[in-house]
């Protein structure tokens, strides 16, 4: 679904289970742009209906009523790429004092394009999380630090399991002959046990190694380069397609397993057919 809106852009010198749906759903309207007072900041406010699910969102601008649509709308914020949620109230931002510094028409007109996505591919051993707000943190146990507020997470993968010993020992025997020198051998009661006495740094060379394995690359950098021995800080490669360990808020949304304000994925109550525990 496309809908074109033009705009006078005056540019001052100071300055893995989405639910396929039919594209024909899609709506996109009442779309709002404007260039902010004394910025070079252009807003297009937009609304998207026809569907609950994430889409993609795109835009492309025309310096010539149409003709072309060459108009560098490069440096983007807001409402745009993937993993939109659908509602009113969409905001896309535009710095044109970057793409288009000086430059002034009377014919601009911005093309917005909205797409659903495709469903996540089944990735074994994983479960898809979607994209989406889910509410973070809970009161139930009075702690000063748990204040409940809305988080948005976009779509990943969460691994079903814990990482065994087994598995472990596979990606650590392949590592240590590609690179990696001080992965911790670590224990566990068996082979499909969970690996303890692994430290932090371990289990971030580990994801490394495995990513590296699987022919994917790598999310943890430092300086630039693929982390493989020490403890030196790593940046995070968040365009990397490897495997990383999981931030909090999507810890915390796929554990809650959907539901909101409960104890446990399920509700609030647990026994014995839900877990193992003491």
């Amino acid at each position: 679904m496309q809908k074109i809106i033009s705009l006078l852009v005056l540019v001052w010198l100071a300055v893995l289970a989405l639910c396929p749906m039919a594209e024909a759903q899609l709506a996109v309207g009442n779309i709002r742009p404007a260039q902010r007072a004394n910025t070079k900041l252009v807003d297009i406010d937009y609304d998207i209906t026809g569907t609950n699910v994430p889409v993609s969102v795109s835009l492309q601008g025309s310096a010539d009523g149409g003709a072309t649509w060459t108009l560098p709308v490069n440096t983007l914020a807001g409402a745009i790429g993937m993993n939109v949620i659908p509602g009113n109230n969409l905001r896309i931002t535009w710095n044109a004092g970057v793409d288009w510094n000086q430059q002034f028409s009377t014919r601009t007109k911005f093309l917005i394009t909205v797409s659903v996505l495709e469903p996540p591919p089944v990735l074994d051993g994983f479960a898809f999380i979607p994209a989406g707000e889910f509410r973070m943190g809970d009161t139930l146990d009075s702690y000063a630090d748990a204040s409940v507020h809305t988080v948005n997470v976009s779509a990943f993968y969460m691994a079903k399991n814990l990482a065994t010993k087994g598995e472990w020992d596979v990606v650590r025997a392949w590592a240590l002959v590609n690179g990696y020198t001080d992965l911790a051998v670590g224990k566990g009661k068996g082979a499909n046990h969970p690996v303890v006495t692994v430290s932090w740094w371990d289990v971030v060379k580990w994801c490394n190694a495995r990513s590296e394995q699987d022919g994917l690359t790598p999310c943890y950098e430092v300086g630039g380069a693929v982390m493989r021995n020490g403890t030196t800080e790593p940046t995070v490669n968040w365009r990397a397609n490897g495997y990383r360990l999981p931030t909090e808020a999507e810890w915390e949304k796929s554990g809650r397993g959907g539901l909101s304000g409960k104890r446990f994925p399920w509700g609030d109550t647990i026994t014995h057919s839900n877990a193992n525990y003491y």
